[in-house]
This record gives C-alpha cells, structure tokens and sequence, in this order.
C-alpha cells in the first residue's frame, strides 16, 4: 500500500511539474488594436447603445446560435470532464457519507474506473499529458472541444493543491 501512495506522490509531483514546463514555454501573441477615428455620440445615445449591448451580448461564445454544435461534438466535449471526476472522486467521500444514494451512485459508477485507473502508474499523467498536449495547437478539432478540455486541465490542475495538502497532514 505504501508503494501505491509513494508513486501517487510521485505522479503528482509530474504533473507538477509538466505544467509549469507547458505554462513557462507558452508564448503569448498580444494583439494591437488599430487606431481609427470615433465620433463620439452624445450621452443618451451611447447609454441606450450600451444597454442594447447588454442586451444582447449572453454567453453565447460560439456563434450566434448554441443550435449551431452538433450533438457529437456535445458529447466530445463532455469526455474530458472524466479526468478530474476520476481525480477528485476522493474529495466527496463526506459527501456520501451524509447522503447515501450519491454514495451508492458512487461506489456503482465512479469508484471503479477511478480505482482502476489509479491502480495503473502514472495513467492519469499520461491522459493528463495527452489531453494538454493534443489540444495545445491542433486546430483540426473544434473551438468547443478545444475549450472544453482546457478547462477539464485547469481543474484538474486545481485538484493537485488539496492533494498536496492532504499528503502533508497525512
């Protein structure tokens, strides 16, 4: 059991320290805007434009109609996600203890795959790595997958802080 928990240690400190590599390698383009000449409109009329800009400005990132992102790529989007759930499925263990039917969901869905894949060493530093790498610069696949497993990354990153914690008080 020991072995298993020193190469958990081990994995983390990884994937520790493959993202600062991947964050200290990244190259930020910065765009300049142009200049051009504004007529500036009076009072009333700039604040019923920047009410109508209110308006109409939702979280719509990806066109403008969310009808647009076909259902596979809904799906492709969600997959990423299974990452930090498989991750983080230790920091609910409170959680099912106060509701059982979540707990019972738990031990039926989640907790296998997540047992199986921290069975394995360093799969989750590979996925992690193969997830961050792959939708670094590839442009082939879609903005909303791209989006999405970014974000699956950042939390999964994000994960990492409790677990140090945990290990230390442990």
């Amino acid at each position: 059991m020991m072995k298993n928990k020193k190469c958990c240690k081990g994995g983390i400190l990884l994937k520790l320290i493959v993202i600062l590599s991947i964050v200290t390698s990244q190259t930020f383009a910065f765009v300049t805007p142009t200049s051009t000449t504004v007529t500036m409109p009076s009072s009333s009329l700039l604040f019923q434009q920047k009410q109508q800009q209110y308006r109409t400005s939702s979280l719509q990132m990806w066109g403008k109609n969310d009808d647009e992102i076909p259902t596979s790529e809904r799906i492709k989007s969600c997959i990423p996600y299974l990452l930090p759930i498989f991750d983080g499925d230790q920091f609910g263990k409170y959680i099912y203890l106060r509701f059982p039917p979540l707990g019972f969901l738990d031990e039926l869905c989640i907790k296998p795959v997540a047992d199986k894949m921290h069975d394995i060493p360093f799969l989750g530093l590979a996925i992690f790595l193969l997830l961050s790498l792959g939708t670094l610069q590839n442009f082939d696949m879609s903005r909303n997958v791209r989006f999405n497993t970014q974000q699956a990354i950042l939390i999964d990153i994000l994960l990492i802080l409790p677990e140090f914690i945990g290990e230390g008080l442990v």
